[in-house]
């Protein structure tokens, strides 16, 4: 099902931020005059959680319990394509070991199935769009960010995709 603008940034944002908002604030970059028909797949919602939960867990490991960190969003749309990247500070990607494998299945640095980025990249990858993963920012202020891209008619790609038997 398609959610409107405001229904896709309170099931992310809105969700993670009732959850960890008393350690993590989210700086949002989001033109949402010009954004307000926008149609995003409930499917980005899940892609979208498992970034901001993977954030949340590097900043616990990189600054302990009681930090306070910062996590940037920005989400916009060009003539055929929908981009939206997460950035965060809490330390960045052991570029030498993970960056080959952090969409890989059953990868994991912090003990955990390894499934989230795995997941999130087959969400992606459903509407045709790709992710992608680097490292920013100064080494005092290192983090990850991650850019996913769709096309705007990611709904028809999908129906194109998908075959539900009339008779199941």
């Amino acid at each position: 099902k398609p959610l409107t603008l405001e229904e896709f940034l309170d099931t992310t944002i809105g969700k993670f931020l009732r959850d960890f908002g008393d350690n993590i604030e989210v700086a949002q970059d989001i033109d949402k005059t010009k954004l307000s028909d926008l149609q995003l797949p409930f499917g980005l919602t899940i892609t979208i959680s498992f970034i901001l939960n993977n954030a949340f867990q590097q900043y616990r490991i990189t600054h302990g319990a009681d930090f306070k960190g910062k996590i940037y969003f920005k989400l916009n749309k060009e003539t055929n394509l929908i981009e939206i990247s997460i950035i965060d500070e809490a330390g960045g990607i052991d570029e030498k070991e993970a960056m080959l494998v952090i969409f890989k299945r059953g990868y994991s640095t912090k003990g955990t199935s390894g499934f989230g980025l795995f997941w999130a990249k087959q969400l992606v990858e459903m509407f045709n769009g790709s992710i992608s993963a680097e490292n920013v920012g100064e080494p005092n202020k290192r983090g990850a960010k991650f850019t996913i891209s769709i096309p705007v008619n990611w709904e028809e790609i999908y129906k194109s995709k998908v075959h539900v038997p009339s008779a199941l």
